[in-house]
């Protein structure tokens, strides 16, 4: 009893354990499923009752970037602090949520810069590390080659691929050496690439900058002669028409934010064999998750283009088909985002804390007391389903103005829609299924 006292004496509360998904599976979810998938439908059968004159509208644009002074020092600052965390990475501490290689990657880079492109525009142009790494390579006059376009989808194509299986399948995404080691590698690759190939490499091969553009037009705000306001989406229709291998990296990028909340549930763990209760870690499911992750983008790619098909079979091949997956691609986006944001929602208040005190910008325990009550759980949660709904019935709104920017007959445009709204509808329902089954850990 003795030690028991001592022990209790000495110990402090677990301040960072999150227990959101318990309160969560308490929530009447699957009413919330129904009812988040019936308002999508109930959206789409909304948008046909309005002309298509009035979906079409003139939407704000971005105006194009010019490099000036100050986004080059932007840039090279950018850089500079990208190469000081690669060194804190391989010398600073081995903890993940010490060392801020790892928290600037993962938290600020691919959780909050992700959203911020898709509230506020492209401020990836202003940080792009790669943009000073293609300076170096011009002042050392190579003549730089001709890139050929399969090779360049296929190395955009396997570097994403890469970077989501490091994500979601590797033992320790976060170990910073190992993750200062990836980096540097990544920039080497871009560097040698650049100059090679000119700059022409970073807006063909490099994933991310293609990524960062297509967000940026998914935002309310867009920077013309001034700042003006658009619905949200609207700018996805001034974007060039997708390549294939665009095509491919959106079902790539949505796939994997699917599977990163799939590969955790018990119904995942049933189905490959692993019993969820003594979970031995990463390492002793990694085969069967790499081939889960690449299931999941072939499964959502062949889902994708046969509800566009089918539509385009029942509306009459009224337009050819590439063009019409171009048009109906673009409403995946803002899919993502509203994915991306309740995905890592409650990682990110946590996180969060770390990565500002890694920063040294905040000197408080880390809490996630938020996670940890009823009330908070359920607002974490609420916000998490809002997104996802409000996601996908942007997405519909987006798919429905694409089908009227063609020109085509009111009925002809809803048919050839249709199914493909009944995708979203479906993919609405899974998607908050995600959000409320059982997780480990």
């Amino acid at each position: 009893m003795a030690v028991i006292n001592a022990i209790l004496l000495v110990s402090e509360p677990a301040q960072a354990h999150t227990a959101s998904r318990s309160f969560v599976l308490l929530l009447p979810t699957k009413l919330i499923i129904i009812c988040g998938a019936l308002s999508v439908l109930m959206s789409f059968v909304a948008l046909l009752v309005l002309r298509d004159e009035s979906i079409r509208g003139k939407a704000a644009v971005f105006a194009p970037h010019k490099t000036s002074f100050l986004m080059s020092i932007s840039q090279t600052l950018s850089l500079v602090a990208l190469l000081a965390l690669i060194v804190i990475g391989f010398a600073g501490s081995r903890d993940p949520l010490g060392n801020p290689l790892p928290l600037v990657i993962w938290t600020f880079w691919w959780v909050i810069m992700v959203l911020f492109h898709a509230v506020v525009g492209n401020a990836w142009t202003w940080l792009n590390p790669l943009t000073p790494v293609s300076r170096i390579a011009n002042a050392l006059g190579t003549r730089p080659r001709t890139l050929p376009k399969t090779a360049a989808s296929a190395m955009c194509l396997m570097l994403f691929a890469a970077f989501a299986w490091w994500q979601l399948v590797y033992v320790t995404p976060e170990d910073p050496t190992r993750l200062a080691t990836l980096v540097s590698v990544y920039l080497a690759f871009s560097f040698l690439g650049i100059n090679l190939f000119g700059t022409t490499w970073v807006s063909t091969v490099d994933p991310f900058h293609t990524i960062f553009s297509w967000l940026s037009a998914c935002a309310p705000l867009a920077k013309g002669d001034g700042w003006q306001w658009r619905w949200p989406g609207w700018g996805l229709a001034q974007l060039p028409a997708f390549s294939r291998t665009q095509l491919a990296l959106l079902i790539m990028l949505l796939a994997t934010l699917s599977f990163d909340a799939l590969a955790n549930s018990f119904f995942w763990f049933q189905v490959i064999g692993e019993n969820p209760l003594d979970f031995q870690g990463r390492g002793s499911v990694m085969g069967r998750n790499t081939l889960g992750l690449l299931a999941s983008m072939a499964v959502l790619a062949a889902v994708v283009f046969t509800s566009i098909v089918l539509g385009w079979l029942w509306a009459g091949k009224p337009k050819p088909l590439l063009q019409v997956m171009q048009a109906l691609a673009l409403s995946l986006l803002p899919i993502s985002v509203a994915l991306h944001f309740a995905h890592f929602l409650p990682d990110t208040i946590v996180n969060g804390q770390y990565l500002l005190k890694s920063l040294g910008l905040y000197s408080g325990h880390v809490s996630a007391s938020m996670l940890n009550t009823a009330f908070g759980a359920t607002l974490v949660y609420a916000a998490q389903a809002t997104a996802v709904v409000g996601g996908h019935m942007v997405a519909v709104a987006v798919a429905r103005r694409a089908i009227a920017l063609m020109n085509l007959p009111h009925q002809t445009g809803w048919k050839l829609e249709a199914p493909f709204a009944l995708l979203m509808v479906a993919y609405t329902g899974f998607s908050l299924w995600l959000l409320s089954t059982a997780t480990v850990g």
